[in-house]
């Protein structure tokens, strides 16, 4: 055998050595994740309603616009908040609205956010008790998500975990598992995931970033595996060279 061929043959071994290699270790790394079912973005959203029936005389705001906390809503006219305010029955003072003696209320934004629904119009009759817009919360976008894992692997999910949010564009958000809540069904744990990230931010990615995007997440599972040193040198080096 000359050298040629040795050296032939010792680098394809160190070839198809480094190829095991990395096929156990992406093996590994995949165990080590788990994929949602299904997976959407929502945010909290704050609800405006009135404790007066009446009729709506004025609205400040459409559906999409930004306001601050205290930002007026609408306005409405009722008799039964007049009577109650002649009868000195009700305390003017309140966060949640403006009022004025002769029984017009103007309904204010309970927090800096986006009006995500609204529900009357001029002219519209407003009952007592009804919620007439939603303000959708600022910096509160997360992505609610839904596994379903074996036993032994829902043993391994831990709250803080790394995951990651696949948008429809096929871009993804770094977060992390900020809760988690569980349901038994037969022998498997049906986990609802709540995903935070700073980077969720309404309206970002080409307005993708929005509440009811469908989204998926794969989140990170505790490595307690003998391989788990090597797979974590081996993730430190792929996002090294960018992948």
């Amino acid at each position: 055998m000359t050298w040629a061929v040795r050296l032939r043959l010792l680098v394809g071994i160190v070839v198809v050595v480094a190829l095991v290699a990395a096929m156990t270790l992406l093996l590994n790394r995949r165990d080590a994740q788990a994929a949602s079912q299904v997976a959407t973005l929502r945010s909290i959203a704050m609800d405006v309603g009135t404790d007066y029936p009446g009729v709506v005389t004025k609205v400040d705001v459409k559906e999409g616009d930004e306001v601050g906390k205290g930002d007026p809503i609408l306005t409405l006219q009722s008799a039964s908040l007049e009577y109650q305010l002649e009868e000195d029955l009700i305390d003017p003072r309140s966060p949640a609205y403006t009022l004025d003696r002769h029984g017009s209320m103007t309904l204010l934004a309970p927090a800096d956010g986006v009006v995500s629904s609204l529900g009357t119009s001029v002219g519209s009759f407003v009952a007592n008790g009804a919620v007439v817009a939603q303000v959708e919360r600022a910096l509160t976008m997360y992505a609610d998500a839904t596994f379903e894992f074996e036993p032994r692997d829902y043993a391994r999910l831990e709250k803080g975990a790394p995951a990651t949010i696949t948008l429809p564009d096929d871009s993804t958000i770094q977060g992390e598992v900020e809760a988690i809540t569980v349901d038994n069904d037969q022998d498997r744990a049906l986990a609802t995931l709540e995903i935070s990230s700073h980077d969720l931010v309404r309206g970002d990615r080409r307005g993708l970033v929005a509440s009811g995007t469908p989204v998926s997440v794969v989140v990170d599972l505790r490595d307690d595996g003998v391989l788990a040193p090597a797979t974590a040198s081996f993730d430190d080096f792929l996002a090294r060279v960018g992948l």
